[in-house]
């Protein structure tokens, strides 16, 4: 069959449009951000430190004079100088301010997918060390968007699973929460090395989601502090968490740092952001929750 002049140039100009296409779609699916990857210039080698630092926070989006809190909470992360922070509840100006923060985008890798502009799950790593590899986990039933966030980081060459998570949050979500920790050590079992903290959103003695914490982990807050409450979401003393608390919920510690490894031993922990700041002639708190600081010592090189 023979094509006249015509016909080659439709053809042709088929292919053009198809290729167009193609392209402005890969443009608006990159301009709108629904994936972002970003790695900048680790600080540290990978065989030339002792100790690192460790924090976890929920940092509370969206609201309580946010605009002021952000200033005073990016403050306090610089001073504290840990080599990894995880965060939860980082929606999109929490996560813009941070990240453009000159010092913090200087020291800090992160790797990380955005979806409606704020990061899959509200969850960020900034981790001082080389992140080999990121990837997400959506946690069973949630009605709520939940994921788990894995970094793979490079620490005196070898690899530590660095896991952060912000589980169901509503009081009568306790078989939810349990089957979210399930999932969560499925994932963690097979790995050498593993630190995994969250906004957990259950206390000490709850039953059924204190059962399932995999043995293997130790809890770094009660091998140093033993029976000591650790209230991170104390009802009694931050009014941003009395105001944000369920009918009857009581204070309790929702926030932990889980470790299982043979080349790191826990040295350190304690509580951070549990006192008010004066903002504009206001004294407020930086978040409903208290973060955690805690600190590893490597034990072989």
């Amino acid at each position: 069959m023979k094509h006249t002049i015509l016909d080659n140039f439709s053809m042709k100009y088929t292919k053009l449009n198809c290729t167009l296409l193609f392209f402005f779609i890969v443009l608006f699916l990159s301009c709108n951000n629904l994936i972002q990857k970003t790695d900048n210039k680790a600080v540290y080698s990978v065989d030339n430190i002792d100790e690192f630092k460790v924090i976890t926070w929920n940092i509370l989006h969206g609201e309580a004079d946010i605009t002021n809190r952000i200033k005073e909470l990016i403050k306090l992360l610089k001073k504290t100088d840990a080599d990894i922070i995880t965060l939860q509840e980082v929606d999109n100006l929490l996560f813009n301010t941070i990240t453009n923060d000159s010092i913090i985008n200087n020291k800090y890798n992160f790797k990380i997918k955005l979806e409606n502009n704020r990061p899959v799950g509200e969850l960020l790593i900034l981790s001082k060390f080389k992140i080999d590899s990121s990837y997400y986990l959506k946690l069973p039933k949630t009605r709520m968007g939940r994921y788990v966030l894995f970094n793979i980081v490079v620490i005196n060459n070898q690899k530590f699973t660095i896991a952060t998570s912000h589980l169901e949050s509503r009081l009568t979500d306790n078989i939810v929460r349990a089957e979210q920790l399930d999932l969560i050590f499925a994932n963690l079992r097979n790995k050498t090395n593993a630190i995994f903290t969250a906004d957990f959103n259950f206390g000490d003695f709850e039953y059924p989601e204190t059962s399932y914490f995999d043995t293997n982990f130790i809890d770094v807050w009660k091998e140093i502090h033993n029976n000591k409450n650790g209230y991170t979401w104390n009802i009694e003393y931050n009014v941003l968490a009395n105001r944000n608390s369920y009918v009857g919920e009581p204070s309790r510690r929702l926030d932990r740092v889980l470790f299982k490894s043979n080349y790191i031993k826990s040295k350190y922990i304690n509580i951070i952001a549990n006192e008010p700041v004066l903002i504009n002639k206001e004294i407020i708190f930086l978040s409903d929750h208290f973060g955690v600081e805690s600190v590893f010592v490597i034990t072989k090189k």
